[in-house]
């Protein structure tokens, strides 16, 4: 099924995570991106990251409410 076929038929798709599989997506991210939380933390605060992959974690993780 397509976005545009949910879209016609107005079909909602509503998932939930656990806390365990909130832990278990951060700890992917991070692993992918090669960096801790609190590595991650830290190009936050200072508003520059390692790299476009390390922003991306960061804001995906900030999304999830992690951080």
């Amino acid at each position: 099924m397509t976005i545009e076929t949910l879209r016609r038929n107005e079909d909602t798709v509503e998932e939930t995570m656990t806390d365990a599989d909130v832990h278990a997506a951060v700890a992917a991210l991070l692993s992918a991106a090669g960096a801790t939380l609190d590595e991650l933390r830290a190009q936050a605060v200072v508003g520059r990251f390692a790299s476009e992959q390390h922003r991306r974690a960061w804001f995906v993780i900030r999304g999830l409410g992690h951080s």
